[in-house]
């Protein structure tokens, strides 16, 4: 992906390169990837999908476990600080659980997105 990102800046430098994530890699690489990012992901969107851990692990059964929602946000927060990002829900959730949503992103400083439920 990193090879990928910088080829486009190489070939069309005036070309963002946008990230969709669920924001697992950390735990993934067991490492810091944010870092490696830096100057070559210009946007992100990171996948909240639930207002605390236990939706989110009843929505996304993440093979990590506990501490995935937690390790998402800390990605989600890190990576705010090298690219402009922006973490989504989807609008079926219902009213009160995007609202919950949006008071996790205001007390960490993230962006929250609202988008429409695709099914196709």
């Amino acid at each position: 992906m990193l090879a990928a990102a910088d080829l486009i800046h190489e070939k069309r430098p005036d070309l963002p390169v946008r990230l969709d994530t669920n924001g697992l890699a950390d735990l993934i690489w067991k490492r810091d990837t944010v870092s490696q990012m830096a100057g070559r992901i210009n946007r992100m969107n990171i996948s909240l999908n639930a207002s605390n851990e236990a939706e989110y692990l009843r929505i996304t059964h993440a093979c990590f476990g506990e501490g995935s929602y937690e390790a998402m946000l800390k990605f989600a927060r890190h990576a705010a600080r090298v690219a402009e990002v922006t973490v989504s829900v989807v609008d079926c959730i219902g009213e009160e659980e995007i609202e919950a949503c949006k008071k996790v992103c205001a007390d960490r400083g993230l962006t929250l997105r609202v988008r429409p439920f695709e099914t196709e």
